[in-house]
């Protein structure tokens, strides 16, 4: 009887342990089946290469798919099967400019964005702008929502300057309407651009041959910040400005999901 009690208390201390041991191990099997699958998840960003034809020039990039096609779906969608892109492996761009393309490979691989040219420490907004609207055509959102952020940061280091070195030049602002739809985050930052730089500033610009759509705009801008509904200071690069020209963009669904 002595002896029973004794295993079984050997029992009660011994299973816990167990328990936990077995707990453990199925942890750190969990973690290295998880580890696993990211590191076959980033090695299929490398798996394979295109190329990518830009310019009239026909310039020549070699790119891996993997990373083209998670972050343009218009590479995406060329690539994918039953169009000859995916047998070829070659896509032509000949309406891009490869300054542009230049400063869309170096993001893609490092995401930073840095002027073409080394000898350049800043980007023009002729630049920011065709690279906007570059990641607009390709369908690049997180490199638009970049662009943006850059926009603004070009925009406050600039707004203690004399205007009109702050605002973009009024061929950017034309260039912008042209290229992209009336809905577009990019317009909008546009005007609001220039309505917080010319209350905080006084900063005077010339309408010129700028769109009609983007005067009235600027006016009424202009007139809801000066109404006292709005603390400029605060508001204009404040905590969450630039997040609210940036797109939402709904995560793919698992193959296991369509």
């Amino acid at each position: 009887m002595k002896r029973c009690l004794e295993m079984s208390e050997v029992q009660d201390e011994i299973l816990p342990k167990m328990k936990d041991t077995e707990s453990h191990i199925n942890l750190m099997d969990n973690r290295e089946v998880v580890m696993q699958e990211k590191v076959a998840k980033r090695a299929k960003l490398y798996d394979s290469i295109v190329t990518i034809v830009v310019g009239p020039k026909e310039r020549s990039y070699i790119i891996h798919k993997g990373i083209l096609c998670k972050h343009a779906t218009y590479f995406e969608a060329a690539l994918s099967e039953g169009f000859l892109e995916s047998k070829t492996m070659i896509i032509h761009l000949d309406e891009e400019d490869p300054k542009i393309f230049d400063i869309f490979i170096n993001w893609l691989y490092v995401r930073k964005i840095v002027p073409d040219d080394a000898s350049v420490t800043d980007m023009s907004w002729q630049t920011k702008a065709e690279l906007y609207i570059f990641a607009d055509r390709r369908g690049c959102s997180a490199l638009k929502s970049d662009t943006i952020d850059l926009m603004i940061e070009h925009a406050l280091d600039n707004g203690n300057s004399m205007p009109p070195y702050a605002l973009p030049s009024n061929p950017v602002v034309c260039h912008i309407w042209e290229n992209t739809p009336a809905s577009s985050p990019l317009r909008r930052l546009m005007v609001d651009v220039y309505a917080y730089l010319v209350v905080l500033t006084d900063a005077e610009t010339s309408p010129g041959s700028l769109p009609h759509s983007f005067l009235r705009d600027v006016l009424a801008k202009y007139f809801e910040l000066t109404s006292e509904r709005v603390n400029i200071q605060q508001d204009f690069g404040g905590p969450g400005f630039a997040e609210s020209y940036h797109e939402t963009v709904s995560p793919k669904p698992n193959k296991s999901q369509k």
